[in-house]
């Protein structure tokens, strides 16, 4: 509910959204990728958070056929309009083996093993400062 987005945010400096339903869900693509988005960002904003970061797809100008990636390339356009601080990471893909290999690491302060650009390039992303 949208309405439970602002309060959660008091006293936060940085949200990472890594939100997204499947492509096949059209019942969760509008509410979560769209409507969902949209609350965030106008409570972010509310709550002056210091930094957004949003997880988009590589390459989504070229499937913009896709009603996931046309969601996906307005809230980065809806990002940019809103004068927050962002960085959005475009992700070639979302992988549960992400978890098992940099979310868990990570957080267990172990190291990350990435193999050279022409075997693994998973992500790229741009930052906006203000």
């Amino acid at each position: 509910m949208p309405e439970t987005i602002p309060p959660c945010l008091q006293g936060i400096t940085a949200v990472i959204d890594a939100s997204t339903s499947r492509p096949s869900d059209e019942d969760a693509l509008k509410t979560v990728d769209w409507d969902g988005k949209l609350a965030l960002i106008e409570s972010a904003k509310a709550a002056n958070v210091k930094r957004f970061i949003f997880c988009s797809t590589q390459n989504l100008e070229q499937f913009s056929n896709i009603p996931l990636m046309e969601m996906k390339q307005g809230i980065e356009i809806q990002l940019q309009e809103s004068q927050i601080p962002y960085t959005i990471f475009r992700l070639t893909g979302f992988y549960q083996g992400l978890i098992e290999q940099y979310a868990i690491p990570i957080l267990e302060n172990l190291p990350i093993w990435v193999t050279d650009e022409k075997n693994m390039c998973f992500l790229y992303g741009y930052t906006r400062y203000s």
